[in-house]
């Protein structure tokens, strides 16, 4: 196992994990825990929340410097979730494309030495950035998981949540599951 990959995160390398399996006509894709491309965390415990940005330009920057930067009452939230629980899971969608571009796990907690001026402009008005190992990288219109709805915003499709809310872990992991049975994108070539 590589030493560098964040703990709980699946480390076989996708060419080498399972390939879906097709039973008749129905094609299920094997999984290793309730998210996938992470491993079941020990204490069974995870939180999702919705991650928005007014451009993609801020969500490649996050995909290639594994890094992301919110609003202090959003990192905060984030902050404490990585404390109490094993996985905290950011889904990330931008405004801009109107879509959905992946997943991942924040590893680390805000951090004030970690590339500091990043995000240009916007960065005095952020926390500091904080590390996010990215499992999962494409893109799906927002409207395609409409069927998605979120029982703590009266039942509204996930696709109208506030930027930094959480959800419930049923619909966070729906949503994963959605979102990894997409093809493969690269959000740095874009």
């Amino acid at each position: 196992r590589n030493g560098s990959v964040p703990r709980g995160i699946d480390a076989t390398p996708p060419s080498e994990r399972p390939p879906p399996m097709v039973a008749g006509a129905t094609m299920m894709l094997v999984e290793q825990g309730p998210i996938p491309g992470l491993l079941p965390p020990v204490n069974g415990k995870c939180r999702f929340f919705n991650v928005r940005s007014m451009n993609v330009r801020n969500i490649q920057i996050s995909a290639a410097k594994g890094i992301w930067a919110t609003s202090l009452g959003n990192s905060q939230k984030f902050k404490q979730s990585l404390r109490d629980v094993e996985h905290v899971i950011l889904i990330f969608s931008a405004t801009e494309s109107r879509t959905f571009c992946g997943y991942g796990k924040m590893v680390s907690e805000p951090d004030d030495t970690l590339l500091p001026g990043v995000w240009g402009d916007m960065s005095s008005r952020l926390s500091p950035s904080f590390r996010v190992h990215w499992l999962k990288q494409c893109s799906l219109s927002l409207q395609a998981a409409n069927h998605i709805k979120n029982p703590q915003q009266e039942d509204l499709p996930v696709q109208r949540c506030r930027d930094g809310q959480e959800l419930p872990s049923s619909i966070g992991e729906r949503l994963c599951r959605l979102l990894w049975q997409q093809s493969e994108g690269d959000l740095v070539k874009g």
